[in-house]
């Protein structure tokens, strides 16, 4: 090939890859959930990584309504305060994350929420979760971490997966099936609080090192089965009423 000929073709290559790149980038600047907050009765879906896209929220207003919000493998949301900020009064909204979701000072924070997580729900501040009424499916691969882990009015939980807080792993009264991890790990960290508790526990709840209790309540149910372990430093259940079916171990260490 002579000169002239080299000259031309390596021009012709330079064009070509100029719009490759640009494709690429431009793909990387708008990543995003979209359709943008705020919306309702309608399927969100966040790829790539999503900051502050409703400030101080990564996404939502506190106003949203029937959502269905996908966040997909690999793609963040994350907010200054809050992860993702909904309602769900006017109608509950469902959020599948397979990827991480997280805030200072909640990850999730709504209204009425079903929740079903394979990714990371975190914040570093305050709840993982908080929620008014939730169902939350947390599964094997997912981790829920923060200072209390899941704190809601009333909740359906089933738990594959972690959920790994410093003072209280899940802060509610309702239904609680576990087969994962649930455990506070600071010196008065407990397990499970609320009012009025139905646990069915096949995996590992646990309370503080020092003074934690594994299960604090008023009123508990609780079936726990083998191979399922119940330990707190303190108590592994405070309850004024207890109904326990026990065919794993519960104890004080």
């Amino acid at each position: 090939m002579n000169r002239f000929k080299r000259k031309k073709f390596a021009r012709t290559l330079a064009a070509l890859a100029v719009p490759v790149t640009t494709v690429t980038l431009t793909g990387h600047a708008n990543a995003a959930c979209t359709p943008a907050a705020p919306v309702n009765n309608t399927t969100v879906t966040c790829a790539g990584a999503t900051n502050n896209q409703n400030d101080p929220a990564g996404y939502g207003t506190r106003t949203e309504n029937g959502l269905t919000i996908n966040v997909e493998s690999g793609a963040s949301v994350t907010g200054t305060r809050f992860g993702v900020m909904v309602d769900g009064n006017g109608a509950s909204n469902t959020i599948n994350n397979l990827g991480t979701i997280s805030g200072l000072d909640q990850g999730v924070l709504a209204s009425v929420a079903t929740v079903n997580n394979s990714g990371t729900i975190a914040s570093s501040g305050n709840r993982g979760i908080e929620a008014g009424r939730i169902t939350l499916l947390n599964s094997a691969s997912g981790v829920i971490s923060a200072i209390k882990g899941l704190s809601a009015t009333n909740v359906t939980v089933t738990n594959l997966g972690s959920i790994i807080a410093t003072t209280a792993g899940i802060e509610a009264s309702g239904t609680i099936n576990n087969s994962g991890t649930i455990s506070a790990t600071s010196t008065f960290g407990v397990a499970l609080v609320g009012s009025t508790l139905d646990v069915t526990n096949s995996g590992l709840l646990q309370g503080g090192a020092a003074q934690g209790i594994g299960i604090d309540t008023p009123s508990v149910t609780l079936n726990n089965l083998a191979p399922g372990v119940l330990t707190a430093s303190k108590f592994g259940i405070n309850a004024a009423t207890a109904n326990v079916i026990n065919a794993g171990r519960i104890e004080s260490r």
